[in-house]
């Protein structure tokens, strides 16, 4: 795996206890530290962390407890730094699994002087029923301060204990984790991270590893990570967490007091057992009890079907019709039996497609359940069997003997088309293993423009939209929320002043089994800006991208696209009579390595009276990696400013 180091060790007693040898002191500031105005190796930093030191003990008395102290020092440089002196701590209090406990807290200030916090300044209070926070605000903060606290954190969370970032939102100069446990335990770790890096050096107790992410030192039990760049949230990420350096702990083996060793982990066929025995999962579509009530309701509407495919539809449409989802993703069905919850009319991603199971199985549909990580809730690992790795599930149907990827979360998705979250490239089919989930290749957005100019500015005509697969589906909302259409006249309004929609026609939006078409003819009012002789106007009304969604100049991370992109536009103006071309933007065309993305711009400007426009947008790559982001940040740097390009027309003498 291209950005996955896989290590284990069995730890030994020689472990750095407690704080000793800390990487920092608390109170014991460097002054070149506090005098500080910017930090070298990132001058756009507004604060940077000098130190986040973490000490996680793991102890076996009456019971198994993890016992955390963290240590943070941050230095704040610029005034958009100062949120970094609201400080939110969550944990897990439900049952109270975590117990929060302060330490200590200080701000030094550019002059010397600095303040302690008290424990009457720290304040906790529950998020919900789950968690909770610890919250304290530093007070004088001001650019060129330092700021350090530490606390405790008690957990019963032993089998998985906490992720540990090096990485975050700023730069961090050095993070180090110790990780010490009881010798009857043995964890084994997952470092991620390692993108560009290099393995300079790597003996049987130490591994160095070099690169743009910094350089990071493994031992037994003592992780450290120096000089992380900053890693700022842009658009198509899955999730940050899937690319900031981190270590993640699994609990592998307990010995027991008899001396026997009980395997923790388990393998992919003993995972799939654990859950076709659970009554939370493998019972809703085994066990008849769970289903039948379900299926009866639903065979005699079946019984006139006979075509697979046409049996697919119907039961997908049945479910995401009468079933609204809840929002959340699950891979159980919960307590209730399915009946219950489908005469509630809401469900989890689960339930709902557990549903939708047994019914394509009653209907001899071949199908098995798939779990998923959805793309906010992070990568998976394979090589692993990790339950908690996966959140979202997924249904896989053979159909005329083609394979097909269900999820009856929405019911404006087109059929076949995962919720855009659950596009996290793969999937563990419980009876099959690994599979591919891909996205169809058919969305796209295409406009159909035919546009006549005055010569007061005013611009007249239609505009037929055009959208497949996921491109429709916040179409059809649109129209679901209000058929009228008028969020056309709220997005052209964005561009002009004065927007009059004369008509909207729209074909059936709530058919998902067919292209979303509409119609809308306008009058806009000044589209054109008059100057004396000249027209200055922009021929392309409305796009998807309105600016260019990568901002940063570097990028240390992928671009990671759920599917397809494709916008074309196709445009015919009729100029105002003795009006001629001075000038229009030029055609070009810029095409990725690969074929990985292009963009065509294409004007006709040799019928009299009449311009044509043909642009073509398009992005085929799903996945582009830091060696190739000033590619894509070109292309869509182009299409963005060429539709801004304007067309200048000149009155004839």
């Amino acid at each position: 795996m291209r950005c996955l180091l896989f290590l284990s060790f069995l730890f030994s007693c020689s472990f750095l206890s407690g704080q000793n040898n800390a990487p920092i002191k608390f109170g014991k500031i460097a002054p070149a530290d506090l005098k500080m105005a910017v930090y070298e190796p990132d001058s756009t930093a507004e604060a940077v962390v000098l130190c986040d030191f973490e000490t996680v003990i793991i102890s076996i008395n009456d019971n198994v407890m993890v016992r955390k102290k963290r240590h943070r020092r941050i230095k704040i440089l610029d005034k958009k730094g100062f949120d970094y002196g609201n400080v939110n701590i969550p944990f897990y209090s439900y049952g109270k699994r975590e117990n929060f406990f302060f330490d200590e807290a200080m701000i030094f200030l550019p002059n010397g002087n600095f303040q302690k916090l008290d424990k009457k300044d720290i304040f906790i209070e529950k998020i919900n029923e789950y968690w909770s926070q610890a919250r304290f605000t530093f007070p004088k903060i001001e650019v060129g301060c330092i700021i350090e606290y530490s606390y405790f954190i008690n957990s019963t969370s032993w089998y998985e204990p906490e992720d540990w970032f090096f990485q975050e939102a700023i730069p961090v100069r050095y993070s180090e984790l110790r990780f010490k446990h009881d010798d009857r335990l043995e964890y084994i770790f997952f470092f991620q991270g390692n993108e560009n890096m290099e393995k300079i050096k790597e003996e049987p107790t130490l591994t160095v590893l070099e690169g743009q992410n910094g350089r990071c030192t493994i031992k037994p039990g003592v992780y450290v990570f120096e000089n992380a760049p900053a890693m700022r949230e842009e658009s198509f990420v899955t999730t940050m967490d899937d690319y900031r350096a981190r270590i993640r702990f699994q609990l592998s083996k307990i010995q027991q007091g008899d001396g026997r060793i009980e395997e923790v982990t388990s393998t992919w066929e003993e995972l799939r057992k654990e859950l076709v025995a659970s009554p939370y999962f493998g019972f809703h579509y085994l066990k008849k009890g769970f289903y039948k009530d379900i299926v009866e309701q639903v065979s005699p509407a079946l019984a006139g079907i006979s075509a697979p495919k046409e049996k697919v539809d119907f039961i997908y449409k049945y479910i995401t019709q009468n079933v609204q989802w809840n929002g959340g993703y699950s891979i159980y069905g919960g307590e209730d039996k399915l009946k219950a919850v489908f005469e509630k009319g809401v469900a989890s991603s689960g339930q709902l497609n557990l549903m939708l199971l047994v019914l394509l199985r009653a209907a001899g549909i071949a199908a098995e359940p798939v779990l998923t990580s959805t793309r906010t809730h992070g990568k998976m690992y394979e090589d692993y069997p990790l339950l908690d790795q996966f959140n979202h599930l997924l249904i896989f149907a053979e159909v005329d003997g083609k394979p097909l990827i269900l999820d009856a979360t929405d019911p404006l998705r087109p059929i076949g088309y995962p919720d855009v979250e659950a596009l996290n490239k793969r999937g563990w089919n419980i009876e099959k293993g690994w599979i591919d989930i891909e996205a169809p290749k058919q969305s796209i957005d295409l406009f159909l423009s035919e546009l006549a100019l005055t010569e007061e500015g005013h611009l007249t005509g239609q505009m037929i939209g055009v959208y497949r697969g996921y491109n429709s589906v916040p179409e059809r909302k649109q129209y679901f929320e209000d058929p009228s259409g008028q969020h056309w006249a709220e997005r052209l309004g964005q561009k002009y002043a004065e927007v009059n929609l004369k008509e909207v026609r729209v074909n059936e939006y709530r058919d998902i089994g067919q292209r979303l078409t509409d119609t809308i003819h306008f009058e806009i009012q000044q589209a054109a800006m008059a100057a004396n002789d000249f027209l200055y106007f922009s021929p392309v009304l409305f796009s998807s991208f309105d600016e260019n969604p990568f901002k940063l100049k570097e990028r240390n991370y992928p671009v990671d696209f759920p599917y397809n992109i494709r916008e074309q536009h196709n445009i015919k103006v009729k100029l105002p009579n003795g009006y001629v071309t001075e000038e229009v933007p030029k055609s070009i065309r810029f095409i990725l390595p690969d074929k990985g993305g292009s963009f065509t711009y294409a004007v006709n400007d040799k019928t009299p009276g009449e311009l044509a426009f043909n642009i073509s947008f398009q992005v085929k790559q799903l996945k582009f990696y830091p060696e190739e982001y000033r590619g894509i940040r070109e292309l869509f740097d182009l299409f963005v400013s060429k539709l801004d390009e304007q067309v200048v027309l000149k009155k004839q003498e």
